[in-house]
Parts: structure tokens; C-alpha cells; sequence
């Protein structure tokens, strides 16, 4: 239910970690009033962009090789 400025923004700053978006995740505003879901997943985002994509994939990867 947000628009496409909003969204894009959101996930570029998450995983990023530049700062903040736009629309209503902008500098004046905050992330309360996405909803649950999307907060987990924005979340996530900044979990790998913290930990850089590769090793996470390889960490992944090794765990279900030898599941």
C-alpha cells in the first residue's frame, strides 16, 4: 500500500545503510507505519548489508550441503 518512490528507497537505505529514504520513510518521518512484514524484511536487509551478500550465500550454502 505504499508507492513505488516509497518502497525502492526503503530497501536501497536498509541495505545500504545510507541514511534515510524517501517519501514516508524519509528524514522527517520513520519506518512505524510500514507494516510488520515489511519491517522483518527490511531487517533482513540490513543484516546482509552488514555482513556483505557473499559470505551469507556461502554460509547458506555449506548449511544445506550438509543438512
Amino acid at each position: 500500500g505504499i508507492d513505488f518512490h516509497t518502497s525502492f528507497s526503503a530497501v536501497i537505505t536498509t541495505l545500504g545503510g545510507v541514511g534515510p529514504g524517501f517519501g514516508s520513510v524519509g528524514p522527517m518521518d520513520n519506518f512505524q507505519s510500514l507494516h510488520d512484514f515489511a519491517k522483518l524484511y527490511l531487517s533482513m536487509n540490513m543484516v546482509l548489508g552488514r555482513l556483505e551478500i557473499l559470505p551469507v550465500f556461502a554460509i547458506f550454502h555449506s548449511i544445506s550441503r550438509y543438512s
